[in-house]
């Protein structure tokens, strides 16, 4: 079976014909040659010249002077006014006096009934009402502490 195969190929190989080169053949690969090596000795002696200048005598003065310093303080502002805190406080106070009172019941109320009462009202409150109240109040704590981290920063 091996040797079929070995006369397969040879009968392929005897289909087609020989490729002959081109008359030329070794003269345009030997100019190929001939011009990469012009190149690259062009190459060397170009790169062999010291073509690069030094800065200008004045040139870190002329850098400087174009570099503006600040001496001001940087001032930090709140995201969050002052004027806003109190309005978010009343808007949270309004909310829980509204919890409160939505469902006043026909029984005298106790404090503590009170509480339970708010509590209940808090949990029949939609879960994204819930979860945009801890975002929010989540967001005020990390500002009062960069808040205070910056007023500690500005005293030092």
């Amino acid at each position: 079976m091996k040797a079929n195969k070995k006369d397969v190929f040879k009968r392929v190989l005897k289909l087609n014909a020989a490729d002959t080169p081109a008359a030329d053949f070794t003269g345009s690969v030997m100019e190929t040659i001939a011009a990469d090596a012009a190149r690259e000795a062009a190459l060397k002696t170009l790169l062999q010249q010291p073509t690069t200048d030094g800065p200008a005598f004045n040139f870190t003065a002329s850098v400087m002077a174009q570099i503006t310093t600040k001496n001001q303080p940087v001032v930090f502002k709140p995201i969050i006014t002052q004027k806003a805190w109190y309005a978010i406080g009343a808007v949270a106070m309004l909310f829980l006096l509204l919890i409160g009172l939505s469902n006043s019941p026909a029984h005298p109320v106790t404090d503590q009934s009170r509480v339970a009462n708010v509590l209940k009202e808090i949990d029949h409150l939609p879960s994204i009402y819930l979860m945009a109240i801890i975002a929010v109040g989540v967001l005020l704590f990390i500002d009062y502490l960069f808040t205070q981290r910056t007023s500690k920063t500005k005293a030092a």
